[in-house]
């Protein structure tokens, strides 16, 4: 009996040494330092709500969750509001919130941007590469609730409800240094692209959550199409995210000196 618990033991030694299991997606070496020490969670746990009709708890994006607070924590030093296109039940916006606590200047603001109405009705060009549709016109939909309850301790967090892009109306002379934006689709991807590249300043960074999932065809080809116009350069991040970082002006460069 001792034998064969040793040899269990072991077994199970070896299997947690080789790989963590995330949200049975992601295969990751249990030594990689995020996994094996994640203290950094800490602060957000409040934050990663649970929506009862879902099977499984927020925290299986962990990987998604954690590029999302690092890049928002990389925008620090800089000056703006932040954004998040597609709030959902408010994880991310608050994430973002907490990421840059204390950071926000007076007049700075975080907006969330959401219909909660489920998505509109997809178009030709969200179709999968296999001819499948990826989403239903009402996928997705929420009451608002969870995102209003995540974002109620953060006073400088304003929810915008309705459709992209008439909810941008009225924020054209704002400056942003992060926007998330997570809206699954082509038309909402592009209207959030083009609103919100040309206000971002330099440095600050533009998250892509759906840019590398075979499910969202419409949204990669919203950001590559807007940027092959640009000198950005769309990164692709294992997560399955894009990522995009704003080139600084020569004027802000030797602002920033």
């Amino acid at each position: 009996m001792r034998s064969e618990k040793s040899r269990f033991r072991r077994l199970q030694h070896k299997l947690v040494e080789r790989v963590a299991v995330w949200g049975d997606r992601y295969l990751y070496k249990s030594h990689i330092q995020w996994i094996a020490d994640q203290s950094w969670l800490d602060p957000y746990r409040p934050y990663m709500v649970n929506d009862p009709t879902m099977r499984r708890p927020q925290v299986r994006k962990l990987d998604r969750r954690f590029v999302l607070i690092e890049f928002a924590r990389y925008t620090r030093e800089l000056r703006g509001s932040t954004a998040e296109c597609g709030v959902a039940r408010g994880v991310g916006s608050a994430l973002i919130c907490k990421a840059l606590d204390e950071t926000y200047e007076p007049g700075d603001r975080h907006y969330g941007f959401d219909a909660f109405s489920g998505l509109p009705e997809p178009a030709e060009i969200d179709r999968m590469a296999s001819g499948a549709k990826g989403w239903e016109a009402g996928d997705l939909k929420h009451d608002g609730t969870l995102a209003q309850a995540a974002l109620a301790q953060f006073p400088q967090a304003e929810l915008k409800i309705g459709w992209i892009p008439e909810t941008f109306k009225g924020l054209e002379d704002v400056l942003f240094r992060f926007v998330h934006i997570d809206v699954d689709l082509f038309e909402p991807t592009r209207d959030s692209i083009a609103f919100f590249y040309p206000r971002l300043v330099g440095g600050g960074v533009i998250l892509l959550d759906d840019h590398g999932l075979t499910t969202c065809p419409g949204a990669r080809k919203a950001a590559l199409d807007y940027f092959a116009g640009t000198s950005e350069i769309v990164l692709d991040l294992p997560t399955g995210q894009g990522l995009v970082i704003k080139r600084q002006t020569d004027k802000e460069r030797r602002a920033s000196a």
